[in-house]
């Protein structure tokens, strides 16, 4: 699939910056002490776009691609949402990553139906089914010598 990408003239899209690492982690929902050293990490060396409010300079919608080769972080903010915006991060930085021969694919959780629809329409298809593992960063009541772990699982979805 040719990814093709409309200009815009309602926001800003560009790359991500180090100054935007709280606000991403804000609404990560794996928020945790060592996340802002991760988004930081994967802003500093990886592929990112956001889009920025024209007049505000608010980032309303991101995307990262992660150190694992994936498209991830993917978010819009509740009242930019509607506008196309996920889309046209997921076009643009797919964009990208073409012109430097990489192939693009994404993690996306069975929850996040939102994102699966997107990624499907833009000719993504899921080729493995992934479970991951997050131990848990808070204080356990019991006597358990081992944090408790939070089952996640969905599937990775490449284009193509």
């Amino acid at each position: 699939m040719e990814f093709v990408s409309r200009p815009r003239a309602d926001f800003i899209i560009k790359p991500l910056t180090l100054n935007d690492v709280k606000e991403v982690d804000d609404f990560w929902p794996y928020k945790s002490a060592g996340s802002p050293y991760i988004i930081s990490r994967n802003i500093k060396y990886n592929l990112s776009m956001g889009a920025y409010h024209p007049e505000s300079g608010e980032l309303c919608a991101w995307v990262i691609h992660s150190e694992l080769g994936t498209l991830g972080l993917l978010y819009v903010k509740n009242n930019y949402r509607r506008r196309g915006l996920a889309e046209d991060l997921v076009v643009r930085i797919c964009r990208t990553l073409a012109e430097q021969d990489c192939d693009a694919s994404a993690h996306i959780e069975d929850t996040n139906e939102a994102s699966t629809r997107l990624f499907k329409k833009l000719g993504f298809r899921p080729i493995e089914y992934n479970y991951w593992f997050i131990r848990a960063d808070h204080e356990i009541a019991s006597k358990a010598s081992v944090a408790p772990v939070a089952g996640l699982y969905g599937q990775t979805m490449k284009n193509g």
